[in-house]
């Protein structure tokens, strides 16, 4: 499926881009509050599928992609928040965000929901088989691309890296 990017005026830029995803995606029911970080601009929404290195907000009312955004899930009672950038609009559906600073105990968050997300998915597809404990080691050994988002996000957390070329290298791997 190929999608047109958008500036920050809304306006497609060059050609159509085909869309392809780091890692796998799961589908997800959250709530979503997305906070563009230079007009402070809110959307409340709802995330429809999540990955360690993103998600998808369905919302009517969208940000430009590039535009830097705080998010915050919330999935019963828990919460997690991050930075991110929206890499891509469809205007009037939503719009898929890259999680580009998240701490450590946040993207924690995360991937329990993913382990637990997956286990959902094992038990739908198997369901006479004796449950299987996912955990972290399971999905980097799975994906690669999630230890490489984990790295760029640690080397940014640890100054090793700034926010812009960490939001850089992550759009690259997602794109």
């Amino acid at each position: 499926m190929s999608r047109a990017l958008r500036n920050k005026n809304g306006r497609t830029e060059g050609s159509q881009i085909q869309e392809r995803r780091g890692s796998a995606r799961y589908a997800f029911a959250g709530a979503a509050s997305v906070v563009d970080a230079e007009s402070n601009a809110r959307v409340i929404a709802r995330a429809s599928d999540i990955s360690v290195g993103g998600c998808y907000i369905d919302a009517i009312a969208c940000f430009p992609a590039g535009s830097a955004v705080w998010l915050r899930l919330t999935r019963g009672k828990q919460s997690f928040t991050t930075k991110g950038t929206v890499i891509w609009t469809r205007g009037g559906l939503g719009m898929s965000l890259a999680f580009t600073s998240t701490e450590p105990e946040q993207l924690w968050i995360v991937t329990k929901w993913i382990d637990e997300l997956r286990q959902e998915m094992s038990d739908q597809e198997q369901p006479n088989d004796p449950p299987k404990e996912a955990t972290i080691d399971d999905a980097f050994d799975q994906e690669p691309a999630e230890v490489l988002k984990y790295l760029i996000l640690m080397l940014v957390q640890k100054s090793v890296i700034d926010e812009r070329e960490g939001a850089a290298l992550l759009q690259k791997l997602l794109s």
